[in-house]
C-alpha cells in the first residue's frame, strides 16, 4: 500500500486491496496548527538528555523516516525498483545505485568512515571472527580466540572514540560513528573546535586573515597527545609510564615485541596514523607539536574543489 504524512493533514494509509479501506488519523496539535508542536518537540529532547532515554523523535529515527524519501529519488533516478540493506546501511542489488548513496568529498577532506588506518579498524580486533595473526597474538595473551571481546568494559575503551566520557562510545548504544578510534580520541572532543577551524578557514580564504592556533587549544584541541598514546598503548607494570592504572592492558613487549610502543616512532607511521596536508597559513602561533613543521614539510598539497 501507500503511506502518506502531512504534519497538517495527518496520515492515511491506502491499501493495495480494493475492498480495503484507507486508514486514516488526523493530527494532534498543542497550539497553534502551523506551530508543528515544536516547544514540545524542545521540552522532550531537553527530558530525554535529563533522563537519559531517547528522545520522542530522535535522530536515529529521522534518519529511518528521511531514508524513504531518498530511497525513492535514488529508485526514480535509477528507473527502476532498488534493494535497501537496512542492516549495513547500504543498498545490496547494484554497485551504481549504492555509489549514489554519498557524494564525493572535496580534496583533501575524507569521511572518517573511509579512512584505512588500524586505529580506524581497531575495533576489529575484538570480534569473534578475526584474522589468524591477530588470532595468534590473542592466545599469546592469554585470552580466547573465539571469544568476541566489543561489549566487554575492560577491552573496549583502547578501540572506541570517547567510551566513558559524556557523549562517547556505549557499550549498550554502539554509535557507528565513534567505532574505531577516530579523530577525537587524539585530538581531544571537538565541537567547539571544529566551528573554529570552519570560520578560520572561511577568513583565510576570504581576506587571508590568520587565527591564533591558541583559540584551538582554549576550545579543547589537544596538540601534546602523547598521553592519549600512552594510556593504551603503555598500559601496564613495568611500562615506565607514570599513568598506569587497571585494567591493564594484556598485549605487551614480552607477549610479543611488536608491542614495543615508541611514541617518537609510532606517530610518523602513515599505517598507524592518518595522512598530514598543507595548512595554507590559516593558524600560527603557539601551540604546536615538536614535530609539527616536520610532517608540514612532507605533507600533501590541499586542493580547492568545486562545489557539485
Amino acid at each position: 500500500g501507500t503511506f502518506y504524512l502531512g504534519w497538517r493533514d495527518g496520515w492515511t494509509f491506502y491499501p493495495n486491496g480494493r475492498k480495503q479501506a484507507p486508514v486514516h488519523e488526523e493530527p494532534q496539535f498543542s497550539g497553534q496548527k502551523d506551530s508543528e508542536n515544536i516547544a514540545e518537540s524542545w521540552r522532550d529532547f531537553i527530558e530525554a538528555i535529563e533522563q537519559k532515554r531517547r528522545s520522542t523523535s530522535d535522530i536515529e529515527t529521522a534518519q529511518r523516516s528521511t531514508n524513504i524519501s531518498l530511497l525513492g529519488m535514488l529508485s526514480l533516478k535509477l528507473g527502476r525498483s532498488i534493494r535497501w540493506d537496512g542492516a549495513k546501511q547500504t543498498i545490496s542489488d547494484g554497485p551504481q545505485a549504492a555509489a549514489l548513496l554519498q557524494r564525493a568529498y572535496r580534496s583533501p577532506w575524507e569521511y572518517p568512515r573511509g579512512l584505512k588506518t588500524a586505529h580506524a579498524k581497531a575495533v576489529d580486533s575484538l570480534k569473534a571472527d578475526r584474522n589468524k595473526e591477530k588470532n595468534a597474538a590473542m592466545v599469546k595473551a592469554k585470552l580466547d580466540p573465539k571469544k568476541d571481546f566489543t561489549k566487554d568494559k575492560d577491552c573496549i575503551g583502547c578501540h572506541v572514540t570517547g567510551f566513558g566520557v559524556e557523549g562517547g562510545y556505549e557499550i549498550s548504544e554502539p554509535d557507528k560513528f565513534l567505532i574505531g578510534v577516530g579523530c577525537e580520541s587524539c585530538h581531544g572532543a571537538g565541537p567547539d573546535y571544529r566551528k573554529i577551524h570552519r570560520k578560520a578557514g572561511e577568513a583565510f580564504e576570504k581576506s587571508k586573515k590568520v587565527t591564533p592556533r591558541e583559540s584551538l587549544a582554549e576550545a579543547g584541541q589537544e596538540f601534546e597527545f602523547i598521553e592519549k598514546c600512552s594510556s593504551c598503548h603503555l598500559n601496564y607494570e613495568g611500562s615506565g609510564w607514570k599513568g598506569t592504572k587497571k585494567p591493564y592492558t594484556p598485549f605487551t613487549p614480552t607477549v610479543d615485541k611488536k608491542y614495543t610502543f615508541d611514541f617518537e616512532k609510532m606517530v610518523r607511521n602513515n599505517k598507524a596514523m592518518h595522512e598530514h596536508f598543507k595548512l595554507a597559513g590559516t593558524f600560527d602561533g603557539p601551540p604546536t607539536p615538536k614535530f609539527h613543521e616536520e610532517f608540514q614539510k612532507d605533507a600533501k598539497p590541499a586542493e580547492i574543489g568545486k562545489e557539485e
